[in-house]
């Protein structure tokens, strides 16, 4: 009587599938990794905006000297940041109500702000 052959070891088929689960799960992994980086660096400039926003309100004069909107830019190492204030409409003389915006690559943070407004002679 003939002996079985003791199978040893993988067949070629069982390594594909193998290293293809393998590759499809690696492939995932990246993509996962890729994503959680893409929100890491969208949360950092928020984070940025938001710290820029809160210093340029601080900054703004109590009571207000202008009656219209303006604008401007941050200075090194904040290039290519903007702010906008704009004036919105107020029921009364002595308060303005006023939005701040401030601006990088597409990415935006918004205040609404109420301060007195400067006598006008």
């Amino acid at each position: 009587m003939r002996g079985r052959r003791i199978q040893r070891g993988f067949s070629l088929i069982e390594l594909l599938i193998a290293t293809s689960l393998a590759a499809g799960a690696a492939a995932l992994l990246a993509g996962g990794l890729l994503a959680a980086n893409r929100i890491a660096d969208l949360r950092m400039e928020r984070a940025v905006l938001t710290q820029l926003l809160a210093n340029r309100l601080a900054e703004l004069d109590d009571p207000l000297p202008i009656d219209e909107s303006a604008s401007g830019s941050f200075s090194s190492p904040y290039d290519g940041y903007t702010w906008a204030l704009e004036r919105l409409n107020s029921t009364k003389e002595s308060i303005g109500v006023f939005t701040l915006r401030v601006t990088h690559e597409g990415h935006t943070v918004d205040a609404v702000t109420a301060r007195r407004m400067a006598a006008q002679p």
